[in-house]
């Protein structure tokens, strides 16, 4: 899976890895359970959180359903790896990689917008899910 690194992908305000939902349908929920389907909020459609109050006049705004997601290992490629939750926003409906080690991985995947990237979705002894992420190489410079 390749996928091209935007602003927002590198952006300290946003701090979430953005995939595109077709990918993540075509190439990483066929290998999920239920549960990590489930738990990652890759299910059908949700209704969409009002954020006015009743007769359409400007209220208080809702507080939002929590989006923790399934924790996943993600690799660079160098081999570092931390945990970090895929989900998908309902508004939205992006699929993202987010969580508090999100800056550290990508301060030491060297991301840059304009990058392309290979993303691996695998299983690992264990059965979790994990991905590796890491810039593309151009084997005809690195030889």
């Amino acid at each position: 899976m390749q996928k091209e690194i935007y602003i927002s992908d590198v952006s300290d305000q946003q701090n979430r890895f953005l995939i595109r939902s077709q990918v993540v349908a075509e190439r990483i929920m066929p290998m999920m359970t239920g549960e990590e389907i489930e738990a990652a909020n890759l299910t059908g459609a949700k209704k969409r959180r009002r954020l006015y109050n009743g007769g359409g006049e400007a209220g208080e705004r809702k507080q939002g359903r929590d989006h923790r997601g399934l924790e996943v290992m993600v690799y660079n490629r160098d081999g570092w790896g931390c945990w970090l939750s895929l989900t998908r926003w309902d508004a939205s409906k992006a699929s993202v990689l987010k969580g508090g080690n999100y800056k550290e991985f990508r301060r030491r995947s060297f991301f840059a917008a304009g990058d392309t990237v290979e993303m691996w979705a695998f299983r690992g002894e264990d059965g979790r899910l994990f991905l590796a992420i890491g810039n593309q190489i151009n084997l005809e410079i690195s030889l």
